[in-house]
Order: structure tokens, then C-alpha cells, then sequence
């Protein structure tokens, strides 16, 4: 919902890329001026993913193939996942490492 987690991430420059998904347009155009992201605008999150449907879930699906498609990643790699642990919370306070898979499970 907000650039606090990516800036915070962002301003230690890490050498892996760090995508942020961005549930609209105005969030998308700001994050693509800072250094070091990859804004993804989800579909997902406007419930316009034709197979993906909505929620968080369909996000981490959508990343993960965008991920692939761009050869940032390989099915089986792990990647970080900073996230709300609510709906209701705007803060990101989750952190996890998962297994990147297509069909949205995480291992």
C-alpha cells in the first residue's frame, strides 16, 4: 500500500532485485524512480488476473511468473517475501523465505 518497505530495503542497494508489487498505478509510477526496484503492477490486486483471482496469494503467483519470465529466477529458487501480515495492516511486519513455485504453493 505504501513505499516505506520498499525505500527502507532500497537504501542498503542490495545486489539481488527486489520487485515490489504495486497495487495501483500511482504506487507503480512512484516506486519505478527509486533506485534498485522493479515495480510490478498487479493485476491481481484489481481482480483482473484471469486464473490467478485476487489476494495476496495471486500476487506472490503473478510475481513469481513475472520473475521466470524476465530470468531473474528458476522454479525452486527461494526468494524473500516482505509483506503485511493483514489485510488491515499497512505496515509490512512479515518476513519469509519461500520456495518459488507456479501453482502458488510455498515450501
Amino acid at each position: 500500500h505504501t513505499m516505506a518497505a520498499a525505500l527502507a530495503i532500497a537504501r542498503f542497494r542490495p545486489q539481488a532485485p527486489l520487485i515490489v508489487v504495486a497495487g495501483s498505478m500511482r504506487l507503480y509510477r512512484s516506486l519505478a524512480l527509486v533506485r534498485g526496484v522493479s515495480p510490478l503492477l498487479s493485476a491481481a490486486v484489481f481482480g483482473t488476473g484471469t486464473r490467478t483471482g485476487t489476494g495476496p496469494q495471486a500476487c506472490l503467483v503473478q510475481a513469481g511468473e513475472w520473475l521466470v519470465s524476465q530470468g531473474l529466477a528458476e522454479l525452486g529458487d527461494q526468494v524473500v517475501l516482505v509483506s503485511a501480515s493483514s489485510s488491515a495492516c499497512e505496515r509490512a511486519d512479515t518476513l519469509r523465505t519461500i520456495r518459488l513455485s507456479l501453482d502458488g504453493s510455498t515450501g
